[in-house]
């Protein structure tokens, strides 16, 4: 698993992501800011063939990330909104999570 991923945005060319834990086969990443603070509530998940992004506005913690990973190993989908981005930056399809997402895209 990789400490650092890129992904690419619109504003500034890409952001980065830290990895902060291991859990249930999927690598979680909080958002790192260009001065090295932390963005809050800002997270990537991955397991090398499914990655979900989900940004501040979402407002989910750390705990609440998690509980998605249980969610998908039970049932194995995560039961969320999201919407699907090719990322130039990874050369992958990254998805997105947002309330006016597709249902039951992931």
């Amino acid at each position: 698993m990789k400490r650092v991923v890129y992904l690419k945005n619109d504003i500034s060319g890409k952001d980065k992501f830290v990895f902060k834990k291991e859990y249930e086969g999927f690598g979680v990443y909080n958002e790192m800011c260009p001065t090295g603070y932390f963005v809050h509530n800002s997270w990537f998940i991955t397991d090398g063939d499914i990655r979900l992004r989900i940004e501040s506005y979402n407002d989910y913690c750390f705990d609440e990330v998690l509980d998605l990973i249980d969610c998908y190993n039970e049932n194995g989908e995560f039961g969320i909104k999201a919407f699907s981005y090719f990322d130039k930056e990874c050369n992958h399809i990254v998805y997105y999570m947002h309330p006016s997402g597709s249902p039951n895209l992931i």
